[in-house]
């Protein structure tokens, strides 16, 4: 059995404020430690200039000098994005992803990335702060939809099949 973990959460809550010397940090403990593999991902958008210039190519030769898998790529930064009622903000989430998978890529040896899942944020009541990331806390009661707002997700989202307006 192999076992990896967690950056954002393996000694220290790190999430959306995870920097490069963070990653740093982390990988070599958790090489130290005896773990095989660490995943990498991004908490929110910025995180991906973790990978900027020189910086993809420094972690995945640091990932080789020690001996460590990348076990996946994990955006959570997008899932909004993705599940959004709104065809804009979804598209501009499949180009956002688009960049991620560039950075995978060069990174060398990702063979899974991870989209987290998430309800359309237009239906989200509040979110749970518990912790960076948390997922959506109560959908119902959802807060009320307008008439308006109904036209524009008809006119940004697909039929649902066996659905009749």
């Amino acid at each position: 059995m192999r076992i990896g973990c967690s950056p954002a959460y393996a000694f220290a809550h790190f999430a959306e404020h995870l920097t490069y010397e963070d990653l740093v940090w982390s990988a070599r403990r958790v090489a130290e430690l005896g773990f095989c593999g660490l995943q990498l991902e991004t908490y929110n958008r910025e995180q991906k200039d973790l990978y900027a210039g020189g910086q993809v190519v420094a972690i995945r030769e640091l990932f080789q000098d020690l001996g460590l898998e990348i076990s996946q790529f994990n955006v959570h930064s997008l899932k909004s994005e993705l599940t959004s009622l709104d065809r804009a903000r979804r598209i501009a989430g499949i180009e956002a992803f688009k960049e991620l998978v560039e950075i995978a890529t060069k990174l060398g040896q990702v063979d899974v990335i991870c989209l987290p899942a998430s309800p359309p944020p237009e239906l989200i009541a509040e979110y749970y702060e518990t912790y960076p990331g948390a997922p959506a806390g109560p959908i119902y009661p959802v807060r009320p939809i307008l008439a308006a707002d109904m036209g524009h997700v008809r006119r940004n989202t697909a039929p649902v099949p066996g659905h009749h307006h």
